[in-house]
């Protein structure tokens, strides 16, 4: 019977450490949360992965600048498109199929 009352000590002291440790990350976590709140927290977090896709978007732009500067051109042409058919003598009251 002293072995069964071994092992049922053993098992509480086992179970009320783990209960400490738990009790201690949530004192933890508590006490961070209030520190910093969540809205803090999702806001560095959207911050530091744009920044991150900012930084991709740099590396692929020097990689492929021909791309890049074709998109650029393509992109100032359709904004200029009126004044360039002006020029070329387009009329834009005309229907087009």
């Amino acid at each position: 019977m002293s072995a069964l009352r071994d092992r049922l000590a053993e098992d509480k002291l086992a179970r009320d450490a783990a209960k400490a440790i738990a009790l201690a990350d949530y004192h933890r976590v508590k006490a961070d949360l209030a520190a910093r709140g969540v809205g803090g927290r999702i806001a560095d977090t959207v911050s530091e992965e744009a920044a991150e896709l900012g930084e991709e978007v740099i590396q692929m732009a020097e990689e492929n600048k021909a791309v890049v500067g074709g998109v650029v051109a393509a992109l100032v042409l359709w904004l200029a498109r009126g004044p360039i058919g002006r020029l070329l003598g387009w009329d834009e009251t005309e229907e087009r199929d």
